[in-house]
């Protein structure tokens, strides 16, 4: 049996986790060292151990793997291990537009870029280790598809539909809640009927989709944080794939674009205007902030499980406070009510998205549906996490 030792980033581990199960169904042994490892191994010993006793090493080459000093240590000892022995080969692949390191300027390489290259692509990289001629249908008819670990799963879609909310449609007029803003404005838009999760996304539902956990507060039925903007949008991808729907939207990594198909069935990231429209027009008027929100004054300085709190009128939880929500609108001073189609990351000058709502770390005042922050979508944070939604 062949042996793969796959070097990656942690932020990498949802492709990493479909390549992995790919390659096993394939008659592969994969080598991943957070499996591998234990509590007191010497971390370096353990990983060059794992690489020489592996015929190849996969490198996962990401804009995420560039800035991580351990891929380049695993590559440096792979490297050396094929230059010195021939034991170990080195197979480079690409998963998003980044550069590629030095030492592996003039290797061929697979292109992961994009997932409709995804079959194309595995067909090279599995024909390479087990030394066959590439040929997509025996490795197909193998796989029975290439997005083999993209399936249905009933539990999580059953545990996902008894939290949508129905939100019937409505108009909102949008207003500068802050009397010395140079830029005052009163807007109106409308919302078209949706179904909105009523928690924030919770860690167990992340875990369930992307298979790895990026939290710094830990808890299944706590709010997910420390999740890029693009994260989220990965997470409506594969989220609308294992429900059978059409995806919301369509990355384009090669100019960190990303394409919203507003005709779409799949899940998505709240507009500002369906944000507030839903914060505002069914919030009880008789409550006290800590009816409704965990902040700063009674948070105990961290995430809090969802739910805990009352919720408005249309049964959503956790709108004010506990976490500040990632929407999909780029920040204005004034907030636009047609939502923009497109959307860029990583793009000098096209970085901020809007914020909503307040979290555990904010002051009462930071805790209201007018409200508004901004974010870059090339930061993290333990007090940003998202909620989501589909067309109805």
């Amino acid at each position: 049996m062949k042996s793969v030792f796959i070097s990656y980033n942690h932020r990498d581990k949802p492709f990493v986790s479909r390549l992995e199960k790919d390659l096993t169904s394939l008659g592969i042994k994969i080598w991943l060292d957070e499996r591998e490892l234990s509590i007191g191994d010497s971390i370096l010993k353990k990983i060059a151990k794992g690489i020489s006793n592996t015929d190849f090493l996969i490198a996962t080459i990401s804009s995420n793997s560039n800035k991580s000093g351990w891929v380049e240590r695993e590559l440096d000892i792979a490297m050396n291990y094929e230059i010195n022995n021939r034991k170990v080969k080195v197979l480079p692949i690409i998963i998003d537009e980044c550069e590629i390191p030095e030492f592996l300027i003039g290797k061929l390489y697979a292109n992961f870029r994009q997932n409709k290259d995804y079959k194309e692509s595995l067909t090279k990289v599995a024909a390479s280790i087990l030394g066959i001629t590439p040929n997509e249908r025996i490795i197909g008819n193998i796989l029975k598809e290439a997005n083999l670990s993209i399936k249905t799963n009933t539990s999580l879609i059953n545990k996902i539909n008894n939290r949508l909310i129905n939100i019937d449609s409505g108009s909102l007029i949008m207003k500068n809640v802050d009397k010395d803003s140079s830029n005052p404005y009163s807007i109106e838009g409308m919302i078209v009927n949706i179904l909105v999760d009523k928690y924030p996304i919770t860690q167990d539902i992340f875990i369930d989709v992307m298979e790895y956990n990026p939290s710094y507060f830990i808890g299944e039925n706590l709010p997910v944080e420390n999740v890029y903007w693009k994260d989220t949008i990965e997470f409506c991808i594969k989220l609308s794939k294992m429900y059978g729907l059409e995806p919301a939207y369509e990355i384009d990594y090669n100019n960190r674009k990303v394409n919203w198909i507003k005709n779409s069935n799949g899940f998505r990231l709240l507009t500002e205007y369906e944000w507030e429209y839903i914060c505002k027009s069914n919030n009880p008027r008789d409550f006290s902030i800590s009816d409704i929100a965990w902040y700063r004054n009674n948070s105990n300085q961290s995430t809090n499980p969802v739910g805990q709190k009352k919720p408005n009128n249309w049964g959503i939880y956790d709108m004010l406070g506990n976490l500040w929500e990632w929407l999909w609108d780029p920040f204005s001073l004034v907030p636009n009510p047609i939502p923009v189609k497109n959307q860029y990351f990583g793009v000098e000058n096209n970085e901020d998205r809007v914020l909503r709502g307040g979290s555990w770390s904010r002051f009462a005042r930071d805790c209201q549906c007018d409200v508004r922050d901004l974010y870059s979508v090339n930061d993290v944070g333990n007090a940003v996490g998202f909620r989501i939604c589909r067309n109805n």
